[in-house]
């Protein structure tokens, strides 16, 4: 697994240094976007990443799934979706490259929770790096129970 080493990591090198990590999947950045059920949660999230309380990582595939999620929302324009990927490109949050070791973790993990790769994929970089996956998926939550989870209708800083 391999960070992104872009100017992301240059540019928040220092509040890195210092921020708890936290996965986080599309279904936490939707709301960022779009109201839903805990967009106060989400948003909270944020917030404390931009204070460089947090370090946020996802992987790769987190654009096109956001992407995804936001051209098929019944509020949002094409011209609100292109924003809203441009404002998450200008977040910098840290973004995972697949490897044969995170390709091994994806792999068992989905295989042995009946779910598809690319959720497995959060779950993976999670159980890698030690550190917390908050989601707002319940039913993920539901169906892999995993030490690393928490649920994104509970996030509070300190849990972390």
């Amino acid at each position: 697994m391999v960070f992104d080493r872009g100017d992301s990591e240059m540019a928040r090198n220092e509040k890195i240094k210092t921020s708890k990590r936290v996965i986080i999947d599309a279904s936490v950045i939707t709301r960022w976007y779009l109201n839903e059920e805990w967009t106060n949660k989400a948003l909270q999230l944020r917030h404390d990443y931009e204070q460089g309380k947090i370090m946020l990582i996802a992987p790769y595939l987190i654009f096109y799934e956001v992407g995804n999620a936001l051209r098929y929302s019944k509020d949002l324009t094409q011209q609100d979706v292109v924003a809203s990927l441009n404002s998450l490109i200008k977040l910098q949050i840290k973004l995972i490259y697949i490897d044969k070791n995170l390709i091994d973790k994806m792999s068992e993990i989905a295989f042995l929770n009946n779910i598809t790769i690319y959720d497995s994929s959060y779950c993976a970089i999670a159980e890698l790096l030690s550190c917390r996956f908050i989601t707002g998926d319940e039913r993920l939550k539901e169906k892999v129970n995993h030490p690393y989870f928490c649920s994104l209708k509970n996030y509070d800083y300190d849990m972390i």
